[in-house]
This record gives structure tokens, C-alpha cells and sequence, in this order.
């Protein structure tokens, strides 16, 4: 999955993404297990590339590619 969202100052915060995922895919008790910035900085509040691991409900991992800018 990809996202995309630009124009803005911060990422969206983590539990909001989560409730985005679980309603685009239909599954209310997936959970956002893994969150890493592609650049391997530290700052998760910031803008740019990072890497998403969401557990469904059916134990599959689904890989999110989240762009902000």
C-alpha cells in the first residue's frame, strides 16, 4: 500500500494513520506494529519517507509506504 500526503508541516500522528489503514482495508482490529524512517533519522513527528508494518486481523503483514511532504 501506498500514502501519500503532502503539503504538510508534520506527519500524522501514528494513531491516526492507524485508524486511516484500518478503514481503507476493512479491519478493525489491525494494528500498526512497525514504523521506521527510510533516511534512518529519529524524528517521527517530520516529514519525509518511512516504512509501515500493519497486522491484520488474519495474522498477514501489510507493508505501507507512507511519503509525507
Amino acid at each position: 500500500m501506498n500514502i501519500t500526503i503532502d503539503n504538510c508541516k508534520y506527519t500524522p500522528r501514528w494513531d491516526t494513520l492507524q485508524t486511516l489503514i484500518r478503514e481503507v482495508t476493512d479491519d478493525s482490529k489491525g494494528v500498526m506494529i512497525g514504523i521506521n524512517r527510510k533516511d534512518g533519522g529519529c524524528d517521527y513527528r517530520g516529514p519525509g519517507g518511512y516504512m509501515v508494518s500493519f497486522r491484520q486481523s488474519d495474522s498477514s503483514i501489510l507493508s505501507v509506504n507512507l511519503e509525507v511532504s
